[in-house]
């Protein structure tokens, strides 16, 4: 059944404010990019190396990386080669022998925490929304991406 009021029908309601949702969205993550990847590079990083180290809480395989980077395994080989020359990680023996898992050196731990800081410090989330927002906006976005 299709309800109008004043002209305007529940679908067409639906479907317009489907697109403002949409449309705010892709403008927000837009934002959220674009100064994402100003502060990396305010630290002479880029934007592929500052997504790897702020993963990087703990060592981890290379491949696990990769699938969280949505990227292919090959890549990251790329991108450790990268953060190793730069002295932020190191490659250390997991415990299956094959399987070798990056961990962050010191300065890289330094780097990724000042990187962390700097990206909450410039997030429009973490200055436009108190904490109770964040995380209503956190359980919101996580449903949505678990309806996928």
């Amino acid at each position: 059944m299709r309800v109008s009021i004043f002209g305007v029908t529940s679908t067409e309601r639906r479907l317009t404010q489907s697109w403002q949702l949409a449309q705010l969205l892709v403008q927000t993550a837009e934002q959220a990019k674009t100064a994402f990847g100003q502060t990396a590079q305010s630290m002479d990083l880029p934007v592929p190396l500052a997504r790897a180290i702020l993963l990087l809480d703990e060592p981890a395989p290379m491949s696990a990386l990769a699938e969280v980077l949505a990227c292919d395994r090959s890549y990251v080989t790329s991108l450790s080669d990268q953060l190793e020359e730069r002295g932020l990680v190191s490659r250390v023996a997991g415990g299956d022998r094959r399987v070798k898992l990056l961990a962050l050196t010191a300065a890289g731990r330094k780097v990724r925490d000042k990187l962390a800081a700097k990206v909450a410090e410039e997030s429009v989330v973490f200055r436009a929304l108190s904490d109770s927002e964040r995380k209503t906006l956190t359980d919101l976005l996580t449903r949505l991406h678990s309806e996928q």
